[in-house]
C-alpha cells in the first residue's frame, strides 16, 4: 500500500513538473532559445556559403594577375594595355592598382575576361581607386611603356586627336603614325605643363595630357622652333623686333610680344597663346610702324617707290594719308604680305627691293578700280553688262587677253601700267567681228567642244588659270610640314595655299586658316560636295586647295608632309566649313 501510495506521489511529482514547464513564463523562456538556436544555425550556414564566395573571388583575382603576368611573356609581346573606358569608380580588383600605369604590366578592365562585380572588394593597402580619364580609350604602347617618334600604332591617334584639342596641333585628320610634328607638338605640352621635356609618351605624359587639368598651348620663353620664328617674323614686319628671326623665344621676343598684345588691348604677358597668335597675323593687328596720320620727310622715298610701280597717284609729300595708306595696302597684297596698310620693316624691305611687283589688276582682285576696267571693257566690246561686277574673275582674265592681243600688248591677262593706259586712250582697237565672248565658241566654251557653252568656268582661260594652281600644289607633294612654313619647300597648311595661289598668279596675301574663314573678295561655297577643281576648301583650323572631285591637297601635320588625300570622308565633314572660288 506504502508503496502504491509512494509511487503515485511520484506520479503526482512528475505530473507536476510537466504542467510547470507548461507555464507561460517558461513557454516563453522556451521560445526565446529556440529561436537562437535556429538563428545560430543559419549563421552557420550563410558564412559557409560566405566562405565559398570569398574563396571563388580571391581565385578570380589571382586569375587576373596570372593573365597579367602571362600576358607580358606571351600574348601582349611585352606591351602596356591602357583601359578601354578605366576602371569604375567603387569597381576594383585586389592587388591591382590603377594609379599609375606601371611599366611592362597590363591592367584588369571591364572588357577583360574576369568578371570584377562578383570579386568581393576589400580595403587593402595594394588597392587603389582611381576615375580614368574622360578621353581614354583602348590604347596599348611598346613594352617599355613610351611612344616616341618613328613609332607606329593606335595609340598615336588618341594623342594626335588630344593634342590638337588643346592647340598644340594645327587641326587635321588624326593618324597612327608618331611622326616629327607630333614629337614637337608633346614636346611643347611637356614645356607648358613643368614635366621633363623628351617629345615621348609614357604614362605620365599620357596621362597629364588626358587630365582636365592639361594647360593649353602657349608660346613663351624658352621655346624654339619654326613656329617661334614665324611669329618672330611676323613681329618684325610690325615693327616690333629690329632682328631677324631666329626661332628661339627669348627675352627679346617676349618683350616685343607684350608691346604687341599692350598695342592691341590683349592681356600682357608676354605669352604667344590662340588669341595672341590670331592677332598678329589678322589685318586688324595695330604694328609699331609707320600708318595712317603720320608725318615725316623719311617717308618720300617710299612713296615715290609707291609712284614708279603704278601704286600711288597722289604727289610724294611725306604724308601718311589715306592714299598712301591705300597704295600700301594694295603693294602688300600684290607682293604676298599681310595686308594691313602699316609701312614696316619687312614691307620696306620688298618695296625697295629689286624683286618688288608693280601694280597689276589680275585674278582675285575684288575693287572699285577692276570694276572701272570691266566698265572701259564693255564699252569697248570686250565682255557683257552682266560682267561688270567689281570682281577680276576668269571672264574678265579673258577679256584683257583678248584686248592684249587686239591692241599689240604681252597677254598675260593683267592690268598694269601699260595695258591700263592703253585700255583708256581714245584709240584702244575694238574686237574684231569674229570675237566671242567668255563662255562662248570652241575658244571658251564649257570644254564640251560643241562651241555652244553655257559659261561654265571650265573655259580654256578657266581652266588653265585652274591647272596653274594645280600643278603648283602637284609640284609641292612630298614638302615637308613646318609650323609657319610658306615655302618654297616647307609648308604648313595656310602657306602651301598662300604659295600655290601666288605661283599660280592670283595675288593672295598670307591668311592663317582662322583668316580664311571671313574672306570676302571670293565667291563662298557653303557645300562641301559643290566644291570643285581649283576652290580652296576651309575646315576649323586647316584649309587645303581642292584638285579633283573627290581629293585635295594640303600641308597635313599628322602625316608630317603635303599630300594628295580625299576631302569626302567624315572627317572633312565634320570639320568643314566653307569654300572658295577662286575661278569664276
Amino acid at each position: 500500500m506504502a508503496n502504491k501510495k509512494s509511487l503515485r506521489k511520484a506520479e503526482e511529482n512528475k505530473t507536476f513538473s510537466v504542467k510547470e514547464l507548461l507555464s507561460p513564463n517558461v513557454r516563453i523562456t522556451a521560445l526565446f532559445v529556440i529561436a537562437f538556436v535556429l538563428l545560430a544555425t543559419v549563421t552557420v550556414i550563410s558564412l559557409t556559403g560566405r566562405g565559398s564566395a570569398m574563396a571563388e573571388s580571391e581565385k578570380l583575382a589571382a586569375a587576373a594577375q596570372t593573365q597579367a603576368a602571362e600576358g607580358e611573356t606571351n600574348g601582349s609581346e611585352g606591351k602596356l594595355a591602357l583601359p578601354e573606358r578605366g576602371v569604375e569608380d567603387g569597381i576594383e580588383v585586389p592587388g591591382v592598382a590603377v594609379e599609375d600605369f606601371p611599366e611592362k604590366s597590363t591592367l584588369v578592365s571591364a572588357s577583360d575576361n574576369v568578371n570584377i562585380e562578383a570579386v568581393e572588394r576589400e580595403s587593402t593597402e595594394e588597392t587603389v581607386v582611381k576615375k580614368a580619364p574622360a578621353t581614354s580609350a583602348m590604347l596599348t604602347v611598346p613594352f617599355d611603356g613610351t611612344l616616341s617618334y618613328g613609332d607606329d600604332h593606335e595609340a598615336v591617334a588618341e594623342i594626335q586627336k588630344r593634342l590638337m584639342e588643346l592647340s598644340y596641333m594645327g587641326n587635321d585628320e588624326v593618324t597612327e603614325h608618331f611622326g616629327p610634328i607630333t614629337r614637337d607638338a608633346v614636346k611643347s605640352f611637356q614645356r607648358r605643363n613643368e614635366m621633363d621635356v623628351t617629345g615621348k609618351v609614357d604614362g605620365k605624359t599620357y596621362r597629364a595630357l588626358m587630365s582636365d587639368d592639361a594647360l593649353v598651348y602657349m608660346m613663351m620663353a624658352g621655346d624654339d622652333g619654326d613656329d617661334v620664328a614665324s611669329i618672330q617674323d611676323r613681329l618684325y614686319e610690325m615693327g616690333y623686333m629690329s632682328i631677324k628671326p631666329t626661332g628661339y623665344f627669348g627675352e627679346t621676343t617676349e618683350d616685343a610680344v607684350k608691346e604687341f598684345q599692350k598695342n592691341n588691348d590683349l592681356a600682357v604677358d608676354g605669352k604667344v597663346g590662340t588669341e595672341t597668335k590670331d592677332r598678329i597675323f589678322s589685318e586688324d593687328a595695330t604694328p609699331n610702324v609707320w600708318g595712317k596720320g603720320d608725318s615725316s620727310e623719311a617717308l618720300i622715298p617710299y612713296q615715290k617707290k609707291l609712284i614708279k610701280l603704278g601704286y600711288l597717284s597722289a604727289e610724294a609729300d611725306g604724308e601718311y594719308g589715306s592714299a598712301t595708306k591705300a597704295a600700301v595696302r594694295r603693294f602688300q597684297d600684290r607682293n604676298g604680305l599681310p595686308k594691313d596698310g602699316y609701312l614696316g620693316p619687312k614691307t620696306i624691305e620688298v618695296l625697295m627691293s629689286s624683286d618688288a611687283v608693280a601694280n597689276a589688276y589680275a585674278i582675285g582682285d575684288d575693287c572699285d578700280e577692276v570694276e572701272d576696267i570691266q566698265k572701259r571693257l564693255y564699252k569697248l566690246g570686250y565682255v557683257r553688262k552682266s560682267s561688270i561686277t567689281g570682281y577680276f574673275g576668269s571672264a574678265t582674265e579673258y577679256a584683257v587677253k583678248a584686248f592684249q592681243k587686239r591692241n599689240d600688248l604681252s597677254a598675260d591677262g593683267r592690268v598694269g601700267a601699260k595695258t591700263l593706259k592703253k585700255l583708256m586712250d581714245d584709240d584702244a582697237k575694238k574686237p574684231s567681228s569674229s570675237y566671242k565672248f567668255y563662255g562662248e565658241g570652241s575658244g571658251s566654251g564649257s570644254g564640251s567642244g560643241s562651241g555652244s557653252g553655257s559659261g561654265s568656268d571650265s573655259s580654256n582661260t578657266g581652266s588653265a588659270s585652274v591647272s596653274k594652281l594645280i600643278d603648283a600644289a602637284k609640284s609641292r607633294l612630298g614638302c615637308r610640314y613646318v609650323t609657319g612654313g610658306k615655302g618654297p619647300d616647307k609648308f604648313d597648311c595656310s602657306g602651301l595655299v598662300y604659295w600655290c595661289l601666288n605661283k599660280a598668279g592670283v595675288k593672295q596675301s598670307y591668311l592663317t586658316s582662322y583668316g580664311w574663314r571671313s574672306v570676302s573678295k571670293y565667291q563662298r561655297i557653303s557645300d562641301i560636295d559643290n566644291l570643285k577643281a581649283g576652290d580652296i576648301i576651309v575646315f576649323y583650323g586647316h584649309v587645303g586647295i581642292i584638285v579633283s572631285g573627290s581629293d585635295m591637297i594640303d600641308a597635313s601635320s599628322t602625316n608630317g608632309k603635303v599630300v594628295r588625300r580625299s576631302f569626302k570622308g567624315s572627317w572633312s565633314r565634320n570639320n568643314f566649313i566653307c569654300g572658295y572660288r577662286i575661278f569664276d
